[in-house]
């Protein structure tokens, strides 16, 4: 009983099959356990199943506009300021075959991205939806210029345009496809 004492485990999706036979030998073997699902019932069953030794969180409570928009800023800051460091076997130009400006462009959507994320749940449900007709226009732009260069300024290539159209795809889905959180949601508490 002892081999997980004073331990605490996170089970995903721990309210039915896999995933609730796992907190159950977690909690065999001493762990105190939260388990994480999509369905308040099957939360609710699971705990009362699993005994004291449990406690569970809703993991709807956790896809807010604000973590998706944190969780899209801080990759584009990444990969702006990565794309500065010098490659010569990929690219004089940067890790990734980009020009300056489009380096520019990447950090500052991530940012946009970050501070519409630490504003409120509003400013980040309205940041993503921005951004996500931005990104359309954006991989629709790639496609029909007739240069590597986007009005002028910003470099394209190939792989560009597909990684700009499938990450529209993305955001819009996750600008419009999330449910609005109810009050509990988005407490402080959480």
């Amino acid at each position: 009983m002892s081999k997980l004492k004073d331990k605490i485990a996170v089970v995903t999706g721990g309210s039915s099959g896999i995933g609730l036979a796992t907190a159950q030998r977690f909690i065999a073997d001493g762990a105190q356990v939260v388990i994480t699902g999509r369905n308040q019932e099957a939360l609710d069953a699971a705990v009362a199943e699993l005994g004291d030794r449990t406690t569970w969180r809703k993991l709807m409570n956790y896809i807010t506009s604000r973590n998706i928009s944190l969780a899209f800023g801080l990759p584009f800051v990444a990969a702006g300021l990565i794309g500065f460091v010098s490659n010569p076997v990929l690219s004089p130009n940067g890790l990734f075959e980009v020009n300056l400006m489009h380096n520019l462009l990447h950090v500052s959507v991530g940012v946009v991205f970050i501070i519409g994320a630490m504003s409120s749940e509003t400013a980040a449900r309205r940041t993503l939806q921005s951004l996500s007709f931005a990104g359309v226009a954006l991989a629709i732009l790639g496609f029909v210029a007739k240069s590597d260069l986007l009005l002028g300024l910003v470099h394209v290539n190939e792989a560009d345009k597909w990684l700009h159209a499938g990450l529209a795809i993305v955001i819009v889905a996750a600008a419009f496809g999330i449910p609005r959180p109810q009050a509990s949601q988005t407490s402080s508490a959480e």
